[in-house]
Protein backbone atom coordinates (compact mmCIF):
# COMPACT_ATOMS: atom_id res chain seq x y z
CA UNK A 1 0.00 0.00 0.00
CA UNK A 2 1.26 3.56 -0.81
CA UNK A 3 0.01 7.02 0.08
CA UNK A 4 1.33 10.02 -2.00
CA UNK A 5 1.79 13.41 -0.62
CA UNK A 6 2.50 16.14 -3.20
CA UNK A 7 4.94 18.43 -1.78
CA UNK A 8 4.42 21.57 -3.51
CA UNK A 9 3.09 23.54 -6.68
CA UNK A 10 6.27 25.29 -8.26
CA UNK A 11 5.10 27.67 -10.59
CA UNK A 12 2.09 28.32 -12.98
CA UNK A 13 2.34 30.27 -15.86
CA UNK A 14 -1.65 30.09 -16.87
CA UNK A 15 -4.64 29.06 -15.07
CA UNK A 16 -6.14 28.39 -18.36
CA UNK A 17 -6.87 25.04 -19.53
CA UNK A 18 -6.14 23.62 -23.00
CA UNK A 19 -10.13 22.92 -24.91
CA UNK A 20 -9.01 19.56 -26.49
CA UNK A 21 -10.15 17.21 -24.32
CA UNK A 22 -7.14 14.72 -24.22
CA UNK A 23 -8.51 11.47 -24.21
CA UNK A 24 -5.07 10.08 -24.38
CA UNK A 25 -4.20 10.56 -21.22
CA UNK A 26 -7.00 8.97 -19.57
CA UNK A 27 -7.51 5.68 -21.34
CA UNK A 28 -7.47 3.05 -19.52
CA UNK A 29 -5.16 -0.14 -19.15
CA UNK A 30 -7.90 -2.73 -18.24
CA UNK A 31 -7.02 -6.12 -20.13
CA UNK A 32 -10.11 -8.06 -18.36
CA UNK A 33 -14.05 -8.15 -19.44
CA UNK A 34 -15.94 -5.70 -17.54
CA UNK A 35 -16.97 -2.57 -15.86
CA UNK A 36 -13.69 -0.13 -14.64
CA UNK A 37 -12.99 3.41 -13.40
CA UNK A 38 -13.29 5.92 -11.12
CA UNK A 39 -15.88 8.70 -10.78
CA UNK A 40 -15.25 11.94 -8.12
CA UNK A 41 -16.94 14.69 -6.57
CA UNK A 42 -15.19 17.48 -4.77
CA UNK A 43 -17.16 21.02 -3.37
CA UNK A 44 -15.52 23.75 -1.71
CA UNK A 45 -16.66 26.79 0.23
CA UNK A 46 -14.72 29.79 1.90
CA UNK A 47 -16.31 32.87 2.90
CA UNK A 48 -13.95 35.69 4.44
CA UNK A 49 -13.60 38.98 2.68
CA UNK A 50 -14.86 37.18 -0.24
CA UNK A 51 -17.64 33.75 -1.23
CA UNK A 52 -15.82 31.39 -3.07
CA UNK A 53 -17.26 28.58 -4.47
CA UNK A 54 -15.62 25.60 -5.69
CA UNK A 55 -17.03 22.13 -7.40
CA UNK A 56 -15.06 19.69 -9.61
CA UNK A 57 -16.01 16.40 -11.24
CA UNK A 58 -14.45 13.82 -13.20
CA UNK A 59 -15.39 10.46 -14.40
CA UNK A 60 -13.23 7.55 -15.87
CA UNK A 61 -15.68 4.64 -16.92
CA UNK A 62 -15.21 2.12 -19.68
CA UNK A 63 -16.55 -1.37 -20.28
CA UNK A 64 -14.39 -3.85 -21.94
CA UNK A 65 -16.36 -6.68 -23.95
CA UNK A 66 -14.22 -9.09 -25.95
CA UNK A 67 -12.57 -6.71 -28.69
CA UNK A 68 -15.02 -3.53 -28.15
CA UNK A 69 -14.75 -1.13 -25.22
CA UNK A 70 -16.93 1.83 -23.98
CA UNK A 71 -15.51 4.87 -22.91
CA UNK A 72 -17.14 7.51 -21.09
CA UNK A 73 -14.94 10.61 -19.34
CA UNK A 74 -16.30 13.93 -17.75
CA UNK A 75 -14.59 16.66 -16.60
CA UNK A 76 -16.19 19.72 -14.81
CA UNK A 77 -15.03 22.13 -12.46
CA UNK A 78 -15.93 25.33 -11.56
CA UNK A 79 -14.84 28.57 -9.19
CA UNK A 80 -16.62 31.51 -8.35
CA UNK A 81 -15.49 34.49 -6.89
CA UNK A 82 -18.69 36.64 -5.35
CA UNK A 83 -20.63 35.34 -9.14
CA UNK A 84 -17.42 36.54 -11.01
CA UNK A 85 -16.47 32.72 -13.02
CA UNK A 86 -12.61 32.43 -12.26
CA UNK A 87 -12.79 28.84 -13.74
CA UNK A 88 -16.30 27.57 -14.99
CA UNK A 89 -15.65 24.60 -17.49
CA UNK A 90 -16.89 21.26 -18.45
CA UNK A 91 -16.58 18.26 -20.68
CA UNK A 92 -17.97 15.10 -21.55
CA UNK A 93 -17.14 12.46 -24.23
CA UNK A 94 -18.56 9.18 -25.28
CA UNK A 95 -15.98 6.78 -27.19
CA UNK A 96 -16.60 3.75 -28.99
CA UNK A 97 -13.42 1.33 -29.61
CA UNK A 98 -13.34 -2.09 -31.80
CA UNK A 99 -9.59 -3.46 -32.31
CA UNK A 100 -9.45 -5.17 -35.52
CA UNK A 101 -8.67 -8.13 -34.86
CA UNK A 102 -6.61 -9.84 -31.67
CA UNK A 103 -3.51 -10.09 -33.67
CA UNK A 104 -3.45 -6.70 -34.38
CA UNK A 105 -2.85 -3.40 -32.85
CA UNK A 106 -5.17 -1.56 -34.72
CA UNK A 107 -8.78 -0.22 -33.98
CA UNK A 108 -11.13 2.14 -35.23
CA UNK A 109 -12.68 4.63 -32.88
CA UNK A 110 -16.10 6.45 -33.25
CA UNK A 111 -16.61 9.39 -30.54
CA UNK A 112 -18.77 12.40 -29.21
CA UNK A 113 -17.90 15.18 -27.35
CA UNK A 114 -19.26 18.63 -25.84
CA UNK A 115 -17.80 20.93 -23.47
CA UNK A 116 -18.00 24.44 -22.80
CA UNK A 117 -15.92 27.23 -21.19
CA UNK A 118 -17.04 30.56 -20.08
CA UNK A 119 -13.54 31.99 -19.63
CA UNK A 120 -12.43 31.10 -23.03
CA UNK A 121 -16.27 32.19 -24.55
CA UNK A 122 -17.13 28.86 -25.67
CA UNK A 123 -20.92 28.63 -24.76
CA UNK A 124 -20.57 24.84 -26.41
CA UNK A 125 -18.24 23.43 -28.47
CA UNK A 126 -19.95 19.38 -30.09
CA UNK A 127 -17.75 17.17 -31.92
CA UNK A 128 -18.90 13.89 -33.70
CA UNK A 129 -15.95 12.24 -35.50
CA UNK A 130 -13.94 8.79 -35.45
CA UNK A 131 -10.30 7.98 -36.05
CA UNK A 132 -7.59 4.65 -36.37
CA UNK A 133 -5.55 3.55 -33.87
CA UNK A 134 -2.10 2.62 -34.50
CA UNK A 135 0.50 0.73 -32.08
CA UNK A 136 3.57 1.68 -33.71
CA UNK A 137 5.91 0.04 -31.25
CA UNK A 138 5.40 -1.19 -28.03
CA UNK A 139 7.90 -2.90 -25.40
CA UNK A 140 9.03 -2.88 -22.06
CA UNK A 141 10.41 0.51 -22.33
CA UNK A 142 8.50 2.25 -25.79
CA UNK A 143 4.75 2.96 -26.20
CA UNK A 144 4.55 4.37 -29.47
CA UNK A 145 0.31 5.03 -30.54
CA UNK A 146 -0.64 7.24 -33.45
CA UNK A 147 -4.61 8.29 -34.60
CA UNK A 148 -5.57 9.59 -37.73
CA UNK A 149 -9.85 10.95 -38.42
CA UNK A 150 -11.91 13.44 -39.19
CA UNK A 151 -14.79 15.23 -36.92
CA UNK A 152 -17.79 17.79 -37.73
CA UNK A 153 -17.14 20.50 -35.04
CA UNK A 154 -19.78 22.59 -33.73
CA UNK A 155 -19.26 25.85 -31.55
CA UNK A 156 -21.43 28.37 -30.27
CA UNK A 157 -19.35 31.29 -28.39
CA UNK A 158 -20.61 33.95 -25.78
CA UNK A 159 -20.13 36.46 -28.09
CA UNK A 160 -23.85 35.04 -30.14
CA UNK A 161 -21.05 33.59 -33.06
CA UNK A 162 -21.69 30.27 -34.53
CA UNK A 163 -19.63 27.84 -36.80
CA UNK A 164 -19.55 24.67 -38.11
CA UNK A 165 -16.49 23.21 -39.64
CA UNK A 166 -14.65 19.40 -40.41
CA UNK A 167 -11.70 18.93 -39.19
CA UNK A 168 -9.29 16.14 -39.32
CA UNK A 169 -8.27 14.90 -35.89
CA UNK A 170 -5.32 13.51 -35.87
CA UNK A 171 -2.49 12.63 -32.45
CA UNK A 172 0.51 10.64 -31.09
CA UNK A 173 1.22 9.27 -27.60
CA UNK A 174 4.49 8.26 -27.35
CA UNK A 175 5.94 7.11 -23.71
CA UNK A 176 9.78 6.18 -23.02
CA UNK A 177 11.16 4.89 -20.02
CA UNK A 178 14.60 6.31 -20.84
CA UNK A 179 16.31 4.71 -17.71
CA UNK A 180 14.98 3.33 -14.24
CA UNK A 181 15.04 6.98 -12.72
CA UNK A 182 13.98 8.46 -16.11
CA UNK A 183 10.36 8.79 -17.54
CA UNK A 184 9.20 11.12 -20.75
CA UNK A 185 5.51 11.03 -21.75
CA UNK A 186 4.48 13.34 -24.88
CA UNK A 187 0.82 13.53 -26.21
CA UNK A 188 0.43 15.92 -29.52
CA UNK A 189 -3.51 16.71 -31.06
CA UNK A 190 -3.16 18.51 -33.78
CA UNK A 191 -7.38 19.63 -35.74
CA UNK A 192 -7.04 21.63 -38.97
CA UNK A 193 -10.22 22.31 -40.90
CA UNK A 194 -10.32 20.06 -44.01
CA UNK A 195 -11.31 23.12 -46.50
CA UNK A 196 -8.90 25.63 -44.81
CA UNK A 197 -5.21 23.90 -42.87
CA UNK A 198 -4.41 27.07 -41.80
CA UNK A 199 -7.31 27.11 -39.15
CA UNK A 200 -5.81 24.37 -36.55
CA UNK A 201 -5.12 23.79 -33.30
CA UNK A 202 -2.16 21.65 -31.82
CA UNK A 203 -2.45 20.68 -28.45
CA UNK A 204 0.52 19.50 -26.26
CA UNK A 205 1.23 17.40 -22.98
CA UNK A 206 5.05 16.94 -21.75
CA UNK A 207 5.85 15.48 -18.79
CA UNK A 208 9.18 14.09 -17.15
CA UNK A 209 10.02 12.32 -13.92
CA UNK A 210 13.06 11.95 -11.96
CA UNK A 211 13.27 9.26 -9.74
CA UNK A 212 15.80 10.89 -7.00
CA UNK A 213 15.13 7.54 -4.26
CA UNK A 214 13.04 4.84 -3.94
CA UNK A 215 10.45 6.83 -2.39
CA UNK A 216 11.20 10.99 -3.71
CA UNK A 217 10.48 12.53 -7.43
CA UNK A 218 10.34 14.92 -9.36
CA UNK A 219 8.21 15.81 -12.20
CA UNK A 220 8.21 18.73 -14.68
CA UNK A 221 4.97 19.15 -16.95
CA UNK A 222 4.36 21.24 -19.98
CA UNK A 223 0.42 21.92 -21.31
CA UNK A 224 0.21 24.08 -24.09
CA UNK A 225 -2.68 25.17 -26.84
CA UNK A 226 -2.28 27.27 -29.83
CA UNK A 227 -5.47 27.60 -31.69
CA UNK A 228 -4.62 29.85 -35.32
CA UNK A 229 -8.24 31.35 -35.21
CA UNK A 230 -9.43 31.90 -31.82
CA UNK A 231 -12.40 33.55 -30.87
CA UNK A 232 -12.71 37.34 -30.32
CA UNK A 233 -10.86 38.65 -27.54
CA UNK A 234 -8.92 34.96 -26.24
CA UNK A 235 -5.39 34.77 -27.22
CA UNK A 236 -3.96 32.09 -29.29
CA UNK A 237 -1.47 30.67 -26.95
CA UNK A 238 -2.42 29.14 -23.82
CA UNK A 239 0.13 27.37 -21.73
CA UNK A 240 0.70 25.98 -18.44
CA UNK A 241 3.80 24.79 -16.53
CA UNK A 242 4.61 23.10 -13.43
CA UNK A 243 6.79 21.08 -11.19
CA UNK A 244 5.54 18.79 -8.72
CA UNK A 245 7.42 17.06 -6.00
CA UNK A 246 6.10 13.63 -5.12
CA UNK A 247 6.95 11.61 -1.57
CA UNK A 248 5.42 7.87 -1.84
CA UNK A 249 5.34 6.60 2.03
CA UNK A 250 5.42 2.56 1.51
CA UNK A 251 4.30 0.38 4.11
Amino acid sequence: MSKIITLLLIFIYSFATAQILNVEKRRSTQSKDGWAGNIDFSGKYTKNTKEVYQFSNKALIQYKQGLKNYLILSDLKIIKKNQEDLINKGAIHLRYIKQIKDSVDISYEIFTQTQFNAVQKINQRSLLGGDFRFKILGNDTINFNLGTGAMLEYEASTLNTYATAIRFTNYISFNWIISPTWKFKLITYYQPKINEMSDYRLSNETSISYQLSKQFSIVGIFNGLFDSTPIIGIPNGIYTGSLLFRYVLNH
